[in-house]
């Protein structure tokens, strides 16, 4: 309700993917915060005092040793916010919308209509399937629904392998093994 009323009501727009994403973000940013600081709490102060008495600046510390040594344990908070934004429905319902009319050939970014028109009108996987088994008038709703959630736990699934190879190729790359 705050991302309705803060995105929506206040700027005295309709429902819109930009207002949808910003209310996921408020939704997910204390758990992305609370885990970066217990991984920079739980280092070991070592970390700090080496690279301080080698010279470092503390912003050097915190970007050189300290985030690198600390992102598996931020990917891992990664992971669970982004999942916990794609199974969101009800911020998205009162701010993103239920519904999507995109037509693919109409590419002027000032259209409703527009694929990449990031303030139109919109619905998520998640919410699809809500929609589908609470509101659908269709005799396959059941059906759709279970597809959908289908997709929904494949999105969510390839998201997580995704990014844990991407911290895989990071924390390689950190430590100087990875192949390029």
């Amino acid at each position: 309700l705050f991302g309705y009323l803060v995105f929506i009501v206040m700027t005295g727009s309709q429902w819109n993917l930009m207002a949808g994403a910003l209310s996921v973000s408020i939704l997910t940013l204390p758990l992305m915060v609370s885990v970066t600081e217990n991984a920079l709490k739980d280092l070991p102060p070592e970390y700090t005092l080496g690279s301080l008495g080698l010279g470092a600046s503390k912003w050097q510390t915190i970007w050189n040793v300290l985030l690198p040594a600390c992102l598996p344990r931020i990917m891992t908070g990664l992971i669970l916010a982004a999942g916990r934004g794609f199974g969101e429905a009800a911020a998205l319902m009162f701010t993103a919308g239920m519904s999507t009319d995109i037509d693919w050939g109409n590419w002027d970014m000032s259209s409703t209509t527009c694929p990449l028109n990031p303030f139109r009108p919109g619905e998520t996987l998640a919410l699809h399937v809500w929609v589908m088994r609470t509101e659908a008038l269709s005799p396959d709703a059941a059906k759709i629904a279970g597809v959908t959630s289908a997709i929904l736990m494949l999105v969510v699934v390839l998201f997580n392998v995704l990014a844990r190879y991407i911290s895989w190729r990071l924390e390689k790359k950190m430590e100087g093994t990875a192949d390029d």
